[in-house]
């Protein structure tokens, strides 16, 4: 297999990215804080009636609340169709 070495990436040509260092660290801290918004939007659908009660409990304001909600919205939506319109029980 050959391999190349580019600043903080090592790319393995014929097979898989290799990636070292810094970037992976803000790849898993992506994944953390989308993983993080879905939960919040999900006890938000689940537990409260308005943002502002959200956003009071939570301690943000009602702008950023409504930002959390969204961006947990579209990361819980853009799940695989596969789990969508089938039923839990």
């Amino acid at each position: 297999m050959n391999s190349e070495w580019h600043g903080q990436y090592n790319f393995i040509f014929g097979g898989a990215w290799v990636i070292n260092g810094v970037e992976a660290e803000r790849l898993r801290a992506g994944e953390r804080f989308k993983a993080k918004c879905e939960r919040d939007y999900l006890e938000y659908f689940n537990d409260y009636l308005t943002i502002e009660r959200f956003a009071s409990d939570k301690g943000l304001s009602v702008a950023n609340a409504t930002a959390l909600i969204t961006l947990g919205r579209k990361v819980n939506h853009a799940r695989p169709s596969q789990y969508k319109g089938k039923s839990q029980c």
